[in-house]
């Protein structure tokens, strides 16, 4: 509920939409976006880690409820699933930098997309 609160706040929602307008256009990826998402993350503050975490898992919920069920896809989507939330976690834990999870994180959905 804290986490829907914080997403009202004007720099939260545009942060959410650019995650979204790039989530859009998988499985292409803009690198130049990606460095400029990644500054946007930059730093400890964990609002917007949560936003990104949030976004991403959101975008990935609603391919498993699109569409016919196919066991090769929900296999994928939880794959990236599993990876997104556990590097996500190390970050946040460990202090790690933010924009290498944001490449990651949108290199596995790419990869993901295709399937």
């Amino acid at each position: 509920m804290r986490r829907a609160l914080a997403l009202l706040d004007g720099e939260a929602l545009d942060l959410r939409s650019r995650i979204t307008a790039l989530l859009e256009q998988l499985p292409a990826v803009d690198p130049r976006a990606l460095h400029a998402l990644g500054d946007r993350l930059y730093g400890s503050d964990p609002a917007t880690l949560a936003a990104f975490v949030d976004t991403v898992n959101a975008w990935l919920s609603a391919r498993l409820s699109s569409g016919e069920p196919d066991r090769a896809r929900i296999a994928r989507v939880a794959e990236v699933w599993e990876r997104v939330n556990c590097s996500a976690r190390d970050v946040e834990t460990f202090n790690l930098e933010r924009k290498p999870l944001v490449f990651n994180v949108f290199g596995w959905l790419a990869e993901a997309s295709r399937g």
